[in-house]
């Protein structure tokens, strides 16, 4: 049987992590979460991920400099950045 697709959610906002995770969480994906971009880069030091969903304002790491660490560490890792706060700017 084929591994299932890693999904790693990093949200600041527990209920936004819950709610992704729940919603992802399936047959077809593993899906974990980090509450910080620092709690995230120590698990994809452990674990490696197809993919993660980053909100794009946090505390400390934001998710914009935690998407060009994950990909200097793993290139082949999807980036999705989520925001509560979308404007024109972030999303080019």
């Amino acid at each position: 049987m084929p591994d299932k697709f890693k999904i790693l959610v990093v949200d600041d906002e527990l209920p936004v992590c819950k709610s992704i995770a729940s919603t992802l969480t399936g047959n077809e994906y593993e899906v974990d979460t980090a509450l910080s971009g620092e709690e995230a880069l120590e698990m994809q030091e452990e674990k490696h991920y197809d993919a993660v969903i980053a909100d794009l304002m946090m505390p400390g790491i934001s998710g914009l400099e935690l998407l060009k660490k994950v990909k200097q560490n793993r290139p082949d890792t999807m980036m999705i950045m989520i925001t509560g706060y979308p404007s024109i700017r972030t999303a080019v």
